[in-house]
Formats: structure tokens, C-alpha cells, sequence
């Protein structure tokens, strides 16, 4: 939505992005993201304030930088009823005075209960449903008016 409206020609026009590479190349559907969006808004300082500080606001909101912690956790879990999250990398090995070595290690640490993730889901939707708001504020000024038909 937000590159919607600074693509428009009384706005910014073409968008750039810098690309892994280094070089620019034009932010299109297929390659705009978040972080890049926020890339472009801050290079471009003071022009888009509101759109700019209602992005950040939500990039740093606690919830939503919670549940990003997690994300690989669900993402690649071994099985529904493991909550444990991988070995642990401090694995620690020493050689025995017998020759053997000792391997001590860990299978990482549990993922908090449920009623933790959905009290985070909430404020984290909350925190997103509160920076649409204002943005479109900005996009859909309240002069302007959609009026849709009923079809019947």
C-alpha cells in the first residue's frame, strides 16, 4: 500500500532499491519488502515522516520483535509435540584421563506456553492494526471518499 502511494507520479514516482549486489534496481510488487521500504523511506529523510515513523514504531514494537525470535522455531520444528528448540551450540567436549572424551550438551530451551504466544499475537496485531490506521490517515486523506455500490 505504501509503495502504491509513493509510486504515484504526484508523489515519488519509480521507487529504488538497492539489491544485494549493490546496485539499484527499480521496487516493483514481486520485490518489495519491508526492510527495503524502510531502506528507501530513510534515505529519503523528512520527505514521508508520518509514513516513515508509523513503519518504525511498528519494526520496533516488542511483540512483533518477540515473536520474530521464534519464527524459525515454528518454521522448522521437528514435530508438533517438540517445544524444544535444537541442541544447544554450547556443546562442550573434553578428553578423560582413560583416553575417552565427554561430550556434555543440552537439547536447547523450551518455547514459552501457548497463552504467552497469543497474549504476543494480540499485541502484535493490535500494534499493526494501529499503524494501518495512521498510514492510511496519510494515503487516504479524510476529504477523500470511496462510495461503494450495492450489487443486487
Amino acid at each position: 500500500m505504501v509503495r502504491c502511494y509513493l509510486e504515484h507520479p504526484t508523489d515519488v514516482g519509480t521507487i529504488e532499491a538497492i539489491a544485494k549486489c549493490g546496485c539499484r534496481e527499480q521496487m516493483t510488487e514481486n520485490n518489495c519488502n519491508f526492510g527495503k521500504l524502510l531502506q528507501y523511506l530513510h534515505t529519503s529523510k523528512g520527505r514521508h515522516k508520518g509514513i516513515t515513523d508509523s513503519l518504525k514504531k511498528l519494526e520496533t514494537n516488542k511483540s512483533i520483535q518477540e515473536l520474530r525470535t521464534y519464527r524459525n522455531a515454528f518454521t522448522h520444528k521437528k514435530h508438533i509435540s517438540d517445544t524444544s528448540m535444537g541442541l544447544d551450540p554450547r556443546i562442550k567436549a573434553s578428553y578423560c584421563k582413560d583416553g575417552s572424551i565427554s561430550t556434555m550438551f543440552s537439547f536447547g530451551d523450551e518455547l514459552p506456553s501457548v497463552n504467552w504466544f497469543r497474549v504476543e499475537i494480540v499485541n502484535a496485531n493490535n500494534a499493526i492494526i494501529e499503524c494501518v490506521e495512521q498510514i492510511g490517515s496519510i494515503i487516504f486523506p479524510r476529504d477523500f471518499s470511496i462510495v461503494s455500490k450495492n450489487i443486487e
